[in-house]
């Protein structure tokens, strides 16, 4: 997913060489608050190292616990979501509650309480923390996403808010990347999520599964796996690629750019791109 640190490169088409603007000043930060530096620093590495998507990751690395892995990604859930709020309660952060951190609550919250003792009958129980834990949250976690940017709630947006102005956020080339990272992910967890459907399938259809099937696509889900690291590179080639082909990019959308320019003659254009 689109880390704060990672705003496309976009070269300056005035220098001609690559800059990149943060534009930090544009959230109103309470920097004399004693936590802001510590919880700036924080974010930082948290942002840095993906400590925010680390539920996605825990099925996959404890595969014989899957009781206190649903708990534990559950809780790192929410656990990012309150370090998220407070960081905007400093000013830190022009968002409050973010779609990914949320989406990862409710996927990993929904398996939490419907698996609690009592509630499923013990076989269905041991199957869900068994073979479908990853395919039936990542099937949760993709619908939010899903159907939170049809509603207009990007998750790349939020991240992007935190390095543009609104007025930026509106410039073509901001949209395009936005779209093009939407695209990508939503791409990686769609497949996530398929891969995994289908192993339920095979659990439910197939009489005897073969240890292979299991790997690749229920337990610990290696396809799945595949799938969300080629989000991670498909991010890292995107960023890259729009540094190299950014004057073409300046060029297609030249009308919309001009009409962008006349519409905020006070606002610079994000990512350091010289303004004609």
């Amino acid at each position: 997913m689109v880390s704060d640190e990672e705003t496309p490169l976009a070269p300056n088409a005035n220098a001609g060489d690559t800059a990149l603007n943060n534009n930090n000043d544009n959230n109103n930060n309470n920097n004399d608050h004693p936590n802001y530096h510590f919880m700036s620093r924080l974010m930082h590495w948290m942002s840095l190292l993906g400590v925010g998507y680390d539920p996605l990751f825990l099925p996959s690395v404890f595969t014989d616990n899957a009781d206190e892995v649903v708990t534990l990604s559950f809780l790192l859930a929410l656990a990012n979501m309150a370090i998220e709020y407070y960081w905007f309660t400093l000013g830190g952060s022009k968002v409050a509650i973010r779609v990914l951190s949320t989406s990862l609550a409710i996927a990993y919250g929904s398996v939490f309480c419907i698996t609690r003792e009592g509630v499923l009958d013990p076989e269905f129980r041991d199957l869900l923390l068994g073979n479908w834990l990853q395919p039936v949250s990542n099937t949760v976690l993709t619908v939010c996403l899903g159907l939170a940017l049809a509603g207009g709630h990007s998750f790349v947006d939020d991240h992007l808010a935190d390095t543009v102005t609104e007025e930026q956020m509106s410039h073509p080339i901001t949209k395009h990347y936005s779209k093009t990272m939407a695209s990508i992910w939503m791409t990686a967890f769609s497949v996530m999520s398929a891969t995994g459907l289908i192993g339920m399938a095979g659990t439910l259809f197939m009489s005897d599964l073969s240890e292979d099937f299991v790997e690749f696509f229920l337990n610990p889900g290696y396809l799945a796996n595949l799938a969300l690291i080629f989000g991670f590179v498909g991010q890292l080639l995107y960023r890259n690629y729009l540094t190299a082909t950014i004057d073409q990019k300046l060029e297609f959308y030249k009308d919309d750019i001009d009409r962008w320019n006349r519409d905020h003659p006070n606002v610079d254009a994000p990512f350091g791109i010289h303004k004609a």
